[in-house]
């Protein structure tokens, strides 16, 4: 009786292992390709800032249209943009939206600084992009998210959600965005859950496109932002989409509609495991975060069109996590792709330093991503710039 009852012990504990290995996306290129360049450190740049502003913003824009560079941060905490000069890190000026009235637009979460007379600032509370002429003054709102899309067909459209690696951008007369909405639906296929929104200015029409890799169908990934934001960038007419547990980039040309996948994974990434439970399973914050904590992933993909080449942030498990330490300390690496999107190289960046890797964009200088510290009074940024091995 007690060698059976060890029998079925040894089983069982075979069993949850196994379970909790969940189901892997292994990265079967991750030695195929050679290192050829890498990315140096080149400056840290630093922007003061006043004390309604919060150096953990969630929306920087590097604005380069004009004779002048600028840098701009979205302030929550009294609905304005701060525009700060990038080369001297001066202020510039700052813009107040209003709340309420006829101009109003609630609160703010994004913008997309067109040209003198062309302002669209997003608001995620109402899920509104608001349009403005150069008196700033409303001259459309366009709905970006309608909930009751979902109830009339099986497709389940995507909820914009704006942050810097997840940006408003215009391609002609259309506008960009990217998103989703939370859980794990059993629901899910590999073509109903699509999370770009193509908004058509002119004929007022919006449209959902590009949908998850089909391991997302097949597998659970907590339904949170660890794993279900898309992250993108835009070139010409192509969207460029890094999901965080695909090796691969999808890319999307807007007036085809034809999708193309490219290989940009990292050579430290052997594989990403899914959750290990079914969808539609009960799943504790502090599990979930332990999860993606000590499991690989991606976030942003960046294109410099300085020296044509992309940047992907890929984010390894942290062996030694902690349940009591704050923040997001996973390792990264910047992986390098040329123009056509092919692995030309990979850096790691320092362990000892807090970085804060959504908070990264492309100047003419290189590559800048913001570093934490404890001064609240100032944002920082490292520029790396890429050399060849």
């Amino acid at each position: 009786m007690k060698k059976k009852i060890l029998v079925c012990s040894v089983i069982f504990i075979a069993l949850f292992s196994s379970c909790n290995n969940g189901n892997k996306v292994i990265n079967d290129d991750r030695n195929k390709y050679e290192s050829k360049y890498k990315l140096t450190e080149y400056e840290k740049k630093e922007f003061k800032i006043d004390d309604q502003t919060s150096y953990m913003t969630e929306y920087i824009q590097y604005i380069d249209k004009d004779s002048i560079d600028y840098l701009a941060f979205v302030n929550t905490n009294n609905n304005s943009v701060y525009f700060h000069k990038y080369s001297n890190s001066s202020f510039f000026k700052k813009i107040t939206f209003e709340k309420e009235g006829n101009n109003g637009v609630n609160a703010i979460q994004a913008f997309l600084d067109v040209n003198r007379d062309s302002l669209f600032v997003y608001s995620y509370t109402t899920q509104i992009l608001n349009l403005f002429d150069n008196n700033l003054n409303v001259i459309k709102r366009y709905k970006l998210y309608e909930d009751s899309e979902s109830k009339k067909s099986d497709i389940i459209p995507p909820s914009p959600y704006m942050q810097t690696a997840t940006p408003i951008r215009k391609i002609g007369d259309k506008i960009i965005c990217m998103g989703f909405v939370a859980g794990e639906p059993t629901r899910e296929t590999n073509t109903n859950r699509p999370v770009c929104i193509v908004y058509d200015l002119k004929k007022d029409k919006r449209e959902s496109k590009i949908n998850y890799p089909i391991q997302y169908s097949k597998y659970n990934w907590t339904g949170g932002f660890t794993y279900r934001m898309p992250y993108y960038d835009v070139v010409n007419k192509d969207i460029i989409v890094s999901f965080a547990a695909s090796h691969n980039l999808i890319r999307y040309n807007i007036d085809t509609g034809k999708s193309e996948e490219f290989y940009a994974g990292s050579s430290n990434v052997k594989e990403i495991s899914s959750y290990p439970q079914s969808k539609g399973s009960q799943i504790s914050r502090d599990d979930s975060w332990r999860w993606y904590m000590t499991n690989a992933s991606y976030e942003n993909i960046m294109y410099d069109r300085y020296r044509k080449v992309y940047y992907r942030i890929a984010r390894l498990p942290k062996k030694d996590y902690n349940s009591t330490e704050k923040g997001n300390r996973k390792p990264i690496v910047i992986i390098i792709l040329d123009s056509n999107l092919k692995y030309i190289g990979e850096t790691t960046l320092p362990s000892n330093e807090n970085w804060f890797s959504c908070n990264s964009f492309v100047s003419r200088e290189g590559l800048n991503i913001q570093l934490l510290s404890d001064n609240e009074d100032i944002i920082s940024f490292k520029t790396f710039k890429i050399e060849k091995l």
